[in-house]
């Protein structure tokens, strides 16, 4: 009798720990999937990092790109409308010799006169 119940307090005894052990057991799967998680976490935000980086490295090069591009198209008109040294000088003789003409009863075109002498269509891609 005194064997039976030494025996069933060691069996509650064990019962008990076993529970514990188990309680332990879940607790610790709980948490090493926290763990997983947590760590499959901080790998996504990596990975979000890296193609945020990549899109903003990206962007700016397309901006260098597209101002690349204008500043090109800029020095094309600009080379388009440059007015040489020459063509200002042609511009000043024949506005003398409108004056010139004048006197002497000739008429002298004015505009085709400095469209002539200018170089407006210099411009080539």
């Amino acid at each position: 009798m005194e064997e039976n119940k030494g025996l069933s307090s060691e069996l509650l005894f064990m019962k008990r720990k076993v529970a514990e052990l188990a309680r332990c057991m879940l607790k610790r799967r709980e948490d090493h999937r926290v763990c997983i998680l947590s760590q499959k976490v901080e790998d996504l935000q990596g990975q979000i990092y890296g193609l945020e980086r990549r899109n903003k490295e990206y962007y700016e090069q397309l901006l260098k790109h597209e101002e690349e591009k204008r500043s090109k198209s800029n020095m094309r008109l600009k080379g388009c409308f440059k007015v040489h040294e020459e063509a200002v000088g042609n511009v000043k003789n024949s506005e003398q010799q409108r004056n010139v003409g004048a006197e002497v009863g000739k008429e002298v075109p004015k505009l085709w006169n400095r469209v002539k002498k200018l170089d407006i269509f210099l411009c080539a891609i």
